[in-house]
């Protein structure tokens, strides 16, 4: 079981620390889309909200070609999909062409109100280093933990999430690697410090 236990209370939806926005600037890649904003300051390492969707397995075909779809267990060949189902969490965008670094990141946790383990989005802890996890595998957002997945980080000394921030993840250099081959639009993860 993940060392991450969210509790009941802590699940219930709809979340009040989060909202969905859409997005009208013209030089944010999802311009015209929607993004998940912070409705209060939230710190460092701060659970925000699970990610909630189809779970199937590594065969399913129409899950592969998914936006939406993340790791649950590599080892197992579980994935979560939230193209046709799913929570808020479905609108957290990448950092890429946003900021200089992300500021959430994806945690295996377990929900005692769900009883399983699930997918959930944190917000960074302080110094935290993304080159310490091993890298996503091409065609699925990555998540920290211990099914190999790769983080996000707002970078050292995080400070959390502001009021009124939008919440970004790293999607992974698989994810965009499989979306836009010989682009050299996949950047490399940020040099984040390690946690002492």
């Amino acid at each position: 079981m993940p060392e991450n236990v969210v509790s009941t209370e802590a699940s219930s939806t709809p979340y009040s620390n989060i909202r969905i926005t859409p997005i009208s600037d013209p030089s944010h890649p999802a311009n015209g889309q929607s993004g998940l904003f912070a409705n209060k300051a939230l710190k460092p390492g701060t659970f925000i909200l699970l990610y909630l969707g189809n779970v199937h397995p590594e065969t399913d075909v129409e899950a592969k070609e998914s936006d939406y779809d993340l790791w649950l267990d590599r080892d197992a060949g579980i994935a979560v999909d939230a193209s046709r189902s799913g929570n808020e969490a479905r609108f957290v965008n990448d950092y890429r062409g946003v900021k200089d670094r992300p500021n959430a990141e994806f945690r295996e946790v377990w929900s005692a109100r769900h009883q399983e383990r699930c997918m959930a989005v944190f917000v960074l802890p302080e110094r935290k280093n993304s080159r310490a996890t091993k890298k996503p595998a091409a065609g699925k957002a990555s998540s920290a933990g211990a099914a190999g997945k790769a983080s996000a980080s707002s970078g050292a000394g995080a400070a959390g999430i502001l009021k009124g921030e939008e919440i970004l993840v790293s999607y992974g250099k698989g994810f965009w690697g499989a979306r836009i081959p010989d682009s050299g639009a996949v950047e490399k993860e940020p040099d984040i410090p390690m946690l002492p």
